[in-house]
């Protein structure tokens, strides 16, 4: 089986995660357009309850067989590995029915708290999704444990466009025929299951044309019931602080209705406005992170294996290029999309009317865009979230990952359920107690790093530079779009000036050496990249 190091299997999850996301946008932007914004309440609620028991039964166990796996391949024994596999695969096989036949048992007492009639059915539709994703995940943590990241990333890539293909014919055949809301919303969510059935078909395939090499250490393989015990002790932690991690967007689509409702909104008013919300500016949101969230993934077994062999100095120039790679990405992002929110949301929706008071209207994009910007703002500690997560884990201290997550998830229901029932505040309150919570985990999360690891990231290195070039190449591109582009090229200028804005921050970012040689040579053909960068004087 072929290694990658961590960089070039974050690389080739970061690729397939940007082909999933941008499958995913040709899919949820076109679906908001064509079923409207309360069907999309349906589709999003429905999602939102199907990922509390996703996180329950696969969160944690993922990152423990890659964990494991790693070790074990770390000392050569690779019987061990495939053992290793077998029980995880039995175990997310028990998980994955489990939590299905209880997400349709208790699937029309939520629709009853969260106010939305018919919930059921979309819930009903998207239940056989997580029986799949247990079983992909099996899959999934296997390989990335044996460093290889390709099988994942084409499974991701699968399930994205069996969801697209599948999901956007069903739910343009289910709005011509002129079912309620709630029914669209069902058809949509079966080329969810549909997608997640076919990645997990394919990784089954890619393993059993899989050869492994014959076992080379002479090490005796524990027990099927040691490594069960070893499993669970260490996926309980990551399972209960990735599933407390999950419940920010659930908290939102559990409480913003009822709460803009206590704050004067007609019930139609605030189910719109929770439906723009979740369906314009927080995949908008989300889609930074998870360029981010690949170099979590590939470094927990990287780490994994120069802990095991004792390799202190190769554990401190990964996260030191981990913790560079997630700035770099990260703070231009979320400077960018909170600046350009408006222009971006124009380009990609229809609008739609929300509420209308006499003559004056609130539509979708009056909602959406103040919302992303305040939102995107978190971008940055979210993916210091997941840095800093993985490293706490490979170390051993996925424990701590619970405390840090659940201060941060506390006052995010705490807030959330005050701050929208506000009326001055109102529907500002969910982005806000998001922004609020992200950046209590992140706090308390790089507390535990230093205390635990005794690593402390260089922030003039590591965060300065990053954010003087996002800062300067943002709003340089704010002052082109707004006093020159916007009145004569309108919504090209948008395209033109964020285009100009990335370039000009990459120019920035080496004329300031917030790169290093090091970060490059990681790369596939690296070395080879940084003496090309070095004979044209851009790296030094």
């Amino acid at each position: 089986m072929k290694k990658q190091n961590f960089v070039e299997g974050a690389i080739i999850l970061m690729i397939a995660n940007l082909l999933v996301k941008v499958f995913g946008a040709i899919f949820k932007i076109p679906l908001t357009n064509i079923i409207g914004v309360e069907a999309m309440a349906y589709f999003n609620s429905a999602y939102g309850f199907y990922v509390i028991f996703y996180m329950i039964s696969t969160a944690g166990l993922p990152v423990a067989v890659s964990k494991m796996v790693s070790s074990a391949e770390a000392r050569e024994n690779r019987r061990e590995s495939e053992l290793i596999f077998k029980i995880a695969y039995t175990l997310f096989f028990a998980f994955g029915l489990v939590g299905m036949i209880v997400m349709v048992i208790f699937a029309s007492a939520y629709a009853d708290y969260v106010k939305l009639d018919g919930l059921e059915w979309a819930i009903f539709a998207i239940s056989p999704t997580l029986f799949f994703i247990c079983l992909t995940s099996a899959y999934r943590g296997y390989f990335q444990g044996h460093k290889n990241m390709t099988p994942t990333a084409i499974s991701q890539i699968s399930e994205a466009v069996g969801k697209l293909v599948i999901g956007l014919v069903a739910a343009f055949w289910a709005s011509r025929q002129g079912y309620e809301s709630h029914t669209v919303a069902a058809f949509a969510l079966i080329g969810v299951t549909v997608g997640a059935l076919l990645s997990t078909v394919i990784l089954r395939i890619y393993k059993r044309l899989l050869t492994v090499k014959k076992n080379s250490n002479p090490a005796a393989v524990p027990s099927a019931k040691t490594l069960l015990k070893k499993l669970v002790v260490i996926a309980i932690p990551i399972t209960l602080s990735a599933t407390i991690m999950s419940l920010t967007n659930t908290i939102d689509t559990t409480f913003m209705v009822k709460r803009l409702i206590d704050a004067g909104y007609l019930k139609d008013e605030a189910t719109k406005i929770m439906g723009t919300y979740t369906s314009m500016s927080v995949p908008l949101f989300n889609l930074p992170p998870n360029l981010i969230y690949p170099f979590a993934i590939s470094i927990i077994p990287a780490l994994t294996s120069t802990f095991v062999s004792g390799n202190e100095k190769e554990s401190r120039s990964i996260m030191n290029s981990t913790f560079r790679i997630a700035a770099i990405i990260s703070l231009p992002c979320a400077f960018g999309l909170s600046v350009f929110s408006n222009p971006i949301i124009s380009l990609l929706y229809s609008e739609n009317e929300i509420i209308r008071d006499g003559a004056d209207t609130i539509t979708s994009f009056s909602v959406a865009s103040p919302l992303l910007s305040v939102l995107a703002v978190s971008i940055f500690f979210v993916s210091m979230i997941s840095v800093t997560n993985a490293i706490l884990q490979s170390y051993g201290f996925e424990l701590k990952t619970i405390y840090s997550t659940a201060f941060g998830i506390i006052s995010k229901l705490i807030l959330t359920y005050v701050l929208i029932g506000n009326e001055r505040i109102g529907m500002f309150g969910a982005p806000l107690s998001t922004l609020i919570c992200y950046f209590i985990i992140m706090t308390v999360n790089f507390y535990f790093v230093v205390k635990y690891t005794g690593y402390f990231p260089s922030v003039r290195k590591i965060f300065i530079k990053p954010m003087i070039s996002a800062v300067i190449s943002v709003l340089a591109g704010w002052c082109l779009h707004t006093f020159v582009l916007n009145e004569y090229l309108h919504s090209f200028s948008a395209i033109i000036s964020i285009g100009i804005c990335a370039l000009l921050y990459f120019v920035l970012l080496f004329t300031f050496k917030g790169v290093e040689k090091s970060d490059i040579a990681l790369l596939p053909r690296g070395e080879k990249i940084a003496k090309i960068l070095e004979k044209i004087k851009i790296l030094k």
